[in-house]
């Protein structure tokens, strides 16, 4: 067995390591970055060549994990999943991971996640898109997972016992939101289209699942009722009651750039019309248009290589503009801007994820927690402490350089961007001082505005998109020839949710403002502000 193996130790937000192996040659190569989250020691062992699968087995360790059976009763975890490539051709593909097979190590627990959470397992089309791993007890610091085993079908990916493959492990934190009830809107008079409880003021309570009433005199409504229509919500649209799974931290640059680096030159080419980079010009950076020679508003992808032909375009990051590629400080570790919600959503199905609802949002933001009257996500309407300045700039470790600071927005000058996610809650003490919602999620409210499926209905068809929007269904982690989804979400109902940097309303970043009600917004339009966050009906 070869083992030739290089890591490069990047920590601090949202993670994801790759490395490369054969199926029978093993040659491991280790690029890490997150927010303290790491995955060493990759190796191919158990290969079964009459089923046709492998087991992928590494170390993985975060810090600050968490697993509590009281007040939140909820945990934090990590989605694992894993990109392969016969070494013969530019077309990545997602692991097909079993349902079974897998070794937990000790005190941790390996949940599957399968495309369609709701079917029957299917090695070829209903297969385990990745692993949540996570603690099996109530506990609390940093976790080491040694020799984590997941088991691979590689038979079901096309491969043959003896072809030699790259492959990449990812993995993102993740945050475990419990089924439950809890209300969306609040009594915030000043709270743009907030949700209410229909002829009056007050909030809605989702309590289930089950369908939900859209009407002026009955069930859900919106205070100002407008952008909302009078068509039942099915049992089928995600309302946040079941348990689900959310991204702990927004969509990072690092792991933008990792998803443009595994697509096709054709899916890194088009996405409805427009480049998903925008840019085909080597040494341009991501912006909404095509000739951005500087990093703009703190984000520093660049296009650094186009070999030409059918070869995929390379990105690296490089946010302090020295044509030194992936340097510490060059922001791999910021929140992603110059997002749509194609873009968006593209990367969900890439993960395995899938985009998450509006209500899902207050949940994950609120909680179970009665609605406080224009309450930002760390769950007052008080405690509005912006970041002014930053240390550490474009750094692992960036922090705000004034104290007290638990969010970025305000249209702070000496920022001008997004701030590293997951920067607020070093040192903090509570989910106040950290800015965080309530089941651990960061950044709910500021940095970058966020997209989430939306409840509005203006027009049969985009009823339709919603019902065919279905919790059980997940990213397969493959996309459409031109790089976009391919599992039938939503393409033009969405919102925006939590505020960004930009805005100088503070009312804006309240967890039950619906100020940008995007129904019918084009999906190519990309803004200096828009970022993104993901999640996962519960296995």
């Amino acid at each position: 067995m070869i083992n030739n193996k290089k890591t490069i130790q990047r920590s601090k937000i949202q993670f994801c390591f790759y490395l490369l192996f054969c199926v029978l040659l093993v040659s491991p190569f280790n690029v890490s970055f997150a927010n303290n989250i790491q995955v060493n020691n990759v190796s191919i062992t158990g290969q079964n060549t009459t089923s046709q699968f492998s087991l992928v087995e590494f170390d993985l360790s975060w810090d600050n994990s968490w697993r509590t059976s009281t007040l939140e009763s909820n945990w934090d975890a990590a989605w694992v999943f894993v990109k392969i490539r016969n070494v013969n051709s530019n077309i990545w593909q997602h692991a097909k991971l079993n349902n079974t097979g897998h070794t937990a190590p000790a005190g941790a627990v390996i949940d599957p996640g399968l495309v369609n959470v709701n079917a029957p397992f299917d090695a070829s089309s209903n297969y385990a898109a990745g692993v949540f791993i996570y603690r099996d007890a109530d506990g609390h610091g940093s976790v080491n997972y040694n020799e984590v085993q997941l088991r691979w079908n590689y038979g079901a990916n096309g491969l043959q016992d003896n072809d030699s493959v790259q492959v990449c492990v990812y993995a993102i934190e993740m945050v475990y939101a419990p089924e439950g009830s809890f209300f969306v809107g609040d009594a915030e008079a000043s709270t743009t289209n907030r949700f209410v409880e229909a002829g009056t003021p007050n909030p809605f309570e989702i309590t289930s699942e089950n369908q939900i009433a859209m009407s002026a005199s009955s069930g859900l409504w919106t205070s100002s009722g407008s952008g909302i229509t009078a068509v039942p919500l099915p049992n089928e649209f995600p309302k946040g009651f079941q348990a689900f799974y959310a991204m702990k931290y927004e969509i990072s640059q690092g792991m933008y750039k990792e998803f443009l680096n595994k697509l096709t030159r054709s899916q890194q080419y088009t996405n409805t019309s427009i480049f998903r980079f925008r840019s085909i010009t080597v040494n341009n950076y991501m912006h909404s248009g095509a000739t951005q020679t500087t990093p703009a508003n703190r984000n520093g992808i660049r296009l650094i290589d186009d070999p030409g032909g059918a070869s995929p375009r390379v990105y690296a990051c490089d946010l302090n503009n020295n044509g030194v590629f992936d340097e510490p400080d060059d922001g791999e570790f910021l929140a992603c801007n110059w997002l749509n919600y194609g873009d968006v959503v593209a990367f969900a199905d890439w993960t395995g994820l899938r985009p998450m609802t509006e209500l899902e949002y207050e949940k994950l933001s609120r909680g179970t927690l009665s609605p406080v009257s224009g309450e930002l996500a760390w769950g007052n309407n008080t405690d509005v402490n912006q970041a002014s300045t930053i240390v550490n700039a474009r750094q692992f470790n960036e922090l705000p350089g004034n104290t007290p600071s638990n969010f970025c927005g305000l249209n702070q000058a000496s920022v001008n961007g997004p701030m590293r996610v997951g920067t607020f809650a070093v040192g903090a003490l509570n989910r106040v001082d950290a800015g965080g919602g309530y089941f651990g999620a960061m950044e709910l409210s500021g940095n970058v505005a966020e997209f989430y499926i939306s409840v509005n209905r203006a027009t049969t068809s985009v009823a339709i998109n919603n019902t065919l929007f279905q919790g059980q269904i997940h990213g397969d982690g493959e996309l459409a020839v031109n790089g976009d989804q391919n599992q039938g979400w939503p393409t033009s109902s969405f919102s925006i949710r939590g505020g960004d940097w930009s805005i100088t309303d503070v009312t804006e970043f309240a967890i039950s403002a619906r100020n940008l009600i995007a129904q019918y917004t084009s999906v190519a339009a990309r803004n200096n502000s828009y970022g993104g966050r993901l999640g996962r009906t519960a296995p």
